[in-house]
């Protein structure tokens, strides 16, 4: 397993470096932000406005409003919100701002919840319209990372 110091040095993270993160804190270091707690499931990126980083949570809670699922292989992703999600994906149709997202699932084998990086992934209208939920394609495996100034 690769740390975050060879990360740097790199310049980039691929979904193959099997890291896990312990917080949204800690992933955002990765892009140049240095915050102490951050909750967001979705944040703009430090560096880029055409990214965002993305928290999708992959296991089922009481506190979960989103049930998450993948295609094959992870080169879809797909996304139902519980409650109304009809009007979501109608708010995903007609965003007129349309971003990248770094995707760093919330997973939570054992009971022990972390963040892995699963690639970049873009919204699929014609992909959503045929599952009846929020799709996702992956467009790359890496992303570039911008250490602390």
């Amino acid at each position: 397993m690769i740390v975050v110091k060879n990360l740097i040095e790199k310049g980039h993270i691929d979904i193959e470096d099997n890291i896990n993160f312990a917080t949204h804190a800690d992933v955002l270091r990765l892009f140049g932000r240095d915050l102490k707690v951050i909750q967001n499931a979705l944040v703009r990126h430090p560096q880029d406005d055409t990214l965002r980083i993305w928290f999708p949570i992959f296991y089922q809670g009481e506190d979960n409003d989103w049930e998450n699922t993948w295609g094959v292989k992870e080169e879809s992703l797909f996304e139902r919100r519980k409650y109304d999600n009809e009007s979501y994906l109608l708010e995903e149709y007609t965003a007129t701002e349309k971003h990248t997202r770094l995707l760093f699932a919330k997973i939570a084998p054992f009971g022990k919840a972390f963040y892995k990086f699963k690639g970049s992934y873009q919204f699929d209208p014609e992909l959503s319209r045929k599952a009846k939920k929020a799709a996702y394609r992956r467009i790359a495996t890496t992303a570039k990372i911008y250490p602390l100034a």
